[in-house]
């Protein structure tokens, strides 16, 4: 296993030229049950290629940012409003068409240690504030040793609301102007 560059890493969006100087295709593996299509998935231990991603890298309000460092891709978000993931009708949870819906939050353990993941999670966090979105909503799996993408305890660190296990998954729920809000001042007695 390669030791971590030292350097801090890049979060850059991806569109499909990045996509293939950064060779993401087989460097990192979609795991996403938002993204995975059985009938065309050609490996079983990576279902979901990054050139499954084409309605997400289109959309105006979807996007795929991924964290490079020294060259190496580190860490990627994919997030988009629900209708641009063909498999959100199948979720065991009903998901809010205004919300920006992270489908998959994943980092490598190396970068985990640096908060890669962490900080991948507040530029989707901007970007939604950004884009006008009031609120945000995070696919987990509950068992986060199967497939850790988003991670739970990430989510839940940044102050998401998860449900109760479904079918395997979670769903996490922020309202981004609660997040990193300032406190209210308190009064000062006279």
């Amino acid at each position: 296993m390669r030791d971590m560059p030292q350097t801090a890493p890049l979060i850059v969006p991806v569109d499909g030229l990045l996509a293939r100087t950064l060779e993401l295709d087989g460097q990192l593996c979609f795991r996403c049950p938002l993204l995975e299509d059985p009938r065309t998935a050609p490996d079983p231990e990576c279902p979901v290629h990054f050139r499954d991603l084409a309605p997400v890298l289109q959309g105006p309000r979807s996007g795929v940012l991924a964290s490079v460092t020294g060259g190496r891709t580190v860490a990627y978000a994919v997030f988009g409003p629900p209708a641009v993931f063909r498999n959100a009708p199948d979720l065991p949870f009903e998901l809010d068409d205004d919300a920006l819906l992270i489908a998959a939050l994943y980092a490598i353990p190396e970068a985990r240690d640096d908060n890669t993941d962490v900080d991948l999670l507040i530029a989707v966090i901007r970007f939604a504030a950004e884009q006008g979105f009031t609120r945000l909503q995070a696919v987990c799996r509950d068992d986060p040793a199967e497939s850790p993408e988003p991670r739970t305890a990430v989510i839940r660190a940044a102050g998401f609301e998860l449900t109760e296990p479904e079918r395997g998954l979670r769903l996490g729920t922020l309202t981004v102007s609660s997040w990193g809000a300032p406190a209210k001042p308190t009064e000062e007695a006279s």
